[in-house]
This record gives C-alpha cells, structure tokens and sequence, in this order.
C-alpha cells in the first residue's frame, strides 16, 4: 500500500511541477501585458485596452496551479505555536485531523468550481471589455484545485500511515525484516 502511495505521490508531483511551469509562464504573459500597457500609456498616450482584464483572469491561473506544487514540497506557511506544546502522539493525531479536514475543504472547493465552470460555460459569461469566455478559466481553476485536493489527499495518506506507525503499527520495513 505504501508503495503504491509513493508511486502516486512522484506522479503527482510530476503533474504538480507542470501546473507549476504553467504559472510561471502565464506570469511571464502577464508581465509583457503589463509592460507593454505602461509603455503604450506613457509612449504613445494610449492604453492597451482590455489589459486589467487579462491581468485579472490570468491571476487565477498563477495562484492556482501553484497550490498544488507547494503542498507537495510542503512550502505552505504552518504556524505551530499550539500543537508544538503537546506530545508527538497527540500531534500525530492532530496532524492527521487537520490533514482530513484540510483535504475535505480543497475537494469542496474544487468541486464547487467545477460546477461554477460549467454554469458559466452555459450562459455564456464573458469579460466586460474583451468578451472573452470567462469558463475556460474557471475550468482551469477547477482542475488546478483538483490537483491540490490529491496533492492534500496523498499527505492524509501519508499522515495516516505515520499514525499506524505512531501507534505500534509495523511497517513494511519491519514486517520485511521479520519474514
């Protein structure tokens, strides 16, 4: 079983790493828009028209696809000032209920955004000024926090075998060791 999540957790954070590289350039994109709109303002006195809006849809795809990449190389801020006070047992498990309530929250909201996707997809929402299709983005949105909800899933996983272990359970180290 430990095997297999660990196969699970490489895949995923192969997959992590990509939705990363795609924030990275979408970042890239934004900052050309955002340069070249200034330029235009103060060279030429003419705004590129439409360039808030991009800017603002493409944030979403920056913070997104970066969610899941910095769960998996555990980057995300953790604040320890309580539970550093109890014992490794009951932080064991504190560890694990946070981790369980953490990935429920992220599936929700993954869930949710698919559907938000998908209801926009229907009746057509477009930007204000460019008319652009607003769904795609949600869409990417929705499979972004989807990523992130696996990515929470595999460290329940992984916490729930660190509890089994915690609590005598034996590992598939020391099961090998004494066949």
């Amino acid at each position: 079983m430990r095997s297999a999540a660990n196969k699970f957790t490489v895949i995923l954070e192969k997959i992590a790493l990509h939705f990363s590289t795609l924030s990275c350039i979408a970042l890239f994109i934004m900052m050309l828009f955002m340069t070249f709109g200034v330029l235009m303002r103060f060279i030429f006195q003419y705004p590129l028209a439409g360039s808030y809006e991009l800017v603002e849809h493409m944030m979403l795809v920056v913070v997104a696809c970066t969610l899941a990449y910095s769960q998996v190389k555990k980057r995300h801020i953790r604040v320890d000032v309580l539970i550093s006070r109890f014992s490794a047992k009951m932080r064991c498990i504190l560890d694990l209920v946070i981790y369980i309530v953490f990935a429920a929250a992220v599936g929700f909201c993954a869930y949710q955004q698919y559907f938000s996707a998908m209801s926009n997809k229907a009746i057509g929402s477009t930007s204000m000024l460019l008319l652009f299709q607003l769904w795609p983005f949600y869409l990417l949105l929705a499979i972004a926090m989807s990523i992130f909800f696996l990515a929470a899933l595999a460290d329940c996983l992984k916490q729930i075998f660190t509890v089994i272990d915690t609590f005598g359970g034996k590992s598939e180290t020391e099961a090998a060791k004494k066949a």
